[in-house]
């Protein structure tokens, strides 16, 4: 449903998941909102029209978890069955059991949001509105960009051993962690023309010179810095090389595929929603 960026994407596809990473194997895969996967992937037209929705009333609560929540609730990160268990609802004893224990921790947010609990999910399907095109493919692209900068400072931060979330966050298009506009998807690692993603790209290389890890990092990271003259097949070099280095860091480190960056494409209808 969405444009993949595609040195991104191969990048990702190219990681070899069946070697063990360093830092061991069976490690919970941890995202602090859904995963895009979560919702896109049910073959169920019925199932993916419910995830839909049961995200979209719960949107405001979980950004304002992230942007506003306490230091327990904002902070903590949540597998992705504690993500299905909030998407789907409750159906059976043991989602139920798991329900309950991930309102505790999302109780807050809910409050301030007028959320007094999951009882009401799953949503009957007769109530479920249509999907609307336009808006699945927005949220789809604005929860990819939430993890994948997430992602980013925390793989820096495990990489250098530094603590530099607002330094890191002049990575992007604009240099916030939520609250970004869907136009931004068409900018930074988004922008389909190269010269006009070369500060992103020069950007992330330079944290990428700080970074220790059990990968090989590609000449052309290091060689960027002071870097004046650049081609588009120079910057495809680099492109190319930031994002192998940077997707194989993050499954060595924290043992799963990291989530990248996607685009909505020139032709995309904005919806009003916001």
């Amino acid at each position: 449903m969405l444009t993949t960026i595609p040195l991104w994407a191969s990048a990702r596809a190219a990681v070899h998941r069946s070697q063990t990473p360093s830092c061991g194997a069976d490690l919970p895969q941890l995202y602090v909102m859904p995963e895009p996967a979560l919702l896109a992937s049910p073959d169920n037209q019925a199932r993916r029209r419910m995830l839909y929705h049961h995200y979209s009333l719960l949107r405001d609560a979980l950004m304002f978890r992230l942007g506003y929540g306490n230091g327990d609730e904002r902070h903590a990160l949540l597998t992705t069955q504690q993500w299905r268990d909030i998407m789907q609802g409750k159906a059976g004893s043991c989602a139920q059991a798991r329900s309950a224990s991930l309102e505790d921790l999302l109780r807050p947010a809910f409050s301030v949001c007028g959320i007094d609990n999951l009882t009401g999910f799953p949503v009957s399907l007769d109530a479920v509105p249509p999907l609307d095109v336009n808006r699945t493919k927005e949220l789809l692209w604005e929860l990819a960009e939430i993890n994948f900068r997430y992602e980013f400072l925390a793989l820096d931060a495990r990489a250098s051993g530094l603590s530099r979330p607002d330094e890191c966050q002049k990575c992007f298009a604009t240099p916030r962690l939520l609250g970004m506009d869907f136009n931004e998807s068409q900018k930074g690692f988004a922008t389909p023309e190269k010269i006009e993603h070369l500060p992103n790209l020069l950007c992330m290389a330079g944290f990428m010179c700080d970074w220790s890890v059990p990968c090989e990092r590609p000449k052309q990271i290091d060689n960027a810095k002071g870097r004046t003259q650049w081609s588009d097949i120079s910057i495809h070099g680099l492109e190319s090389a930031v994002t192998k280095y940077y997707t194989e860091s993050f499954y060595e480190l924290f043992g799963h595929a990291a989530v990248v960056p996607m685009r909505l494409d020139s032709s995309h209808t904005f919806s009003s929603a916001v």
